[in-house]
C-alpha cells in the first residue's frame, strides 16, 4: 500500500522544481525578442510542456488527497 503523505510530498517537491523552471522559462521568453524565431518556438514548446507537467502533478496530488480522505 502506498503512503499517500509520502507520495504527496514527492509530488510537491517535483512541482516546486517545475514551478521554478517555469518562472525561469517565462523570464527567458520575455527576452525572446532578441532570439531567432526557431529558438523562440522551441522555448514556447518547452513552456507548454512544463505547464502540462505542472497540471498533471497537481491532478496527481488531488487524486492522492482524495484517496487519503477516503481511507
Amino acid at each position: 500500500m502506498i503512503d499517500v503523505n509520502v507520495e504527496t510530498d514527492k509530488i510537491n517537491q517535483k512541482l516546486g522544481k517545475l514551478e521554478k523552471k517555469f518562472a525561469q522559462l517565462i523570464k527567458t521568453s520575455e527576452k525572446a525578442s532578441k532570439m531567432t524565431s526557431e529558438k523562440h518556438q522551441k522555448l514556447q514548446n518547452e513552456i507548454s510542456d512544463t505547464e502540462e507537467m505542472i497540471k498533471r502533478l497537481k491532478d496527481s496530488i488531488k487524486e492522492l488527497e482524495a484517496m487519503r480522505d477516503g481511507m
